[in-house]
């Protein structure tokens, strides 16, 4: 009898909700972190945590401002610190939003000692952004495209400072079934992008 891929990845998911995992419960006192898709999940988790444990700053990186404001006012009530959480725009189905929020962490921070890159979209509907399927532009090619023009500030940081600026990417359990590396050789060496970019081929169907 045929095992269902998917349900074994499921499977794992459930099980590892179970698993206790370390907590860094030391003071982040000073530092400065961003956190993309802040506003919710994962990220406001993560974002919430950060402020309690001290940080200085914590930018959330979100698409939705007013989802951020409303993250922001949250955090603020339930750690009790405010003026630490800043609500930035950055919107990954754009190069030109990516650029710009990379322009101003060089312009306007000081430091950062890590970036996170939480953000991410499922989408059930084919749709393009910057000529590629939308859910991989945001997902794969902006998120990466954000953590390399991120990497200057983040080795600026490590030599002013002397720390160890980390860069950390969150990533779905759906890429355990997911057949992307079929897919991407269809195009070989020259375009690894070719057969995820096929709406003819590709189906969005998330069952």
């Amino acid at each position: 009898m045929a095992v269902n891929p998917f349900s074994l990845a499921m499977r794992r998911v459930i099980v590892e909700q179970y698993v206790k995992l370390p907590v860094p419960g030391n003071s982040f006192e000073g530092k400065t972190y961003i956190v993309t898709g802040a506003n919710h999940g994962l990220g406001l988790e993560t974002a919430r945590h950060l402020v309690r444990c001290s940080a200085s700053r914590v930018i959330l990186a979100v698409r939705s401002t007013k989802g951020g404001e409303a993250a922001k006012a949250d955090i603020e009530r339930t750690t009790g610190r405010k003026d630490v959480a800043e609500v930035w725009h950055i919107d990954l189905s754009t190069f030109a939003s990516v650029k710009e929020f990379a322009s101003k962490a060089e312009r306007e921070l000081e430091r950062v000692d890590g970036l996170i890159e939480n953000a991410g979209i499922m989408l059930d509907t084919w749709t393009l952004a910057e000529g590629m399927e939308t859910s991989m532009t945001v997902n794969v090619i902006s998120t990466l495209f954000l953590g390399v023009l991120m990497m200057p500030k983040l080795m600026e940081s490590a030599r002013k400072f002397n720390n160890a600026p980390h860069l950390v990417f969150l990533v779905s359990a759906l890429g355990f079934v997911s057949q992307a590396r079929k897919e991407m050789a269809k195009g070989g060496e020259t375009n690894i992008f070719q057969g995820l970019n096929n709406s003819k081929e590709q189906s969005m169907d998330q069952r």
